[in-house]
């Protein structure tokens, strides 16, 4: 779902109760930013806590991707 629609879902119905702000989704829909965010935790680490090996490909060009 488009995050404009459902700002104007939410804009429509001020009744509606948000657990969590739209900015702390956003990140989310970012995987790389959500990514580096936890790879940069150091108290995960810690505890053993890792991220997987990931990519950022910035051109849907196989070729260029590689």
């Amino acid at each position: 779902m488009n995050i404009r629609r459902v700002e104007q879902y939410l804009s429509n119905h001020p009744n509606v109760t948000i657990i969590d702000p739209l900015d702390n989704v956003r990140i989310l829909l970012n995987r790389y930013c959500y990514y580096t965010i936890l790879q940069d935790e150091i108290s995960f680490q810690n505890q053993g806590i890792f991220t997987p090996a990931f990519a950022e490909f910035s051109t849907n060009n196989i070729e260029q991707n590689i």
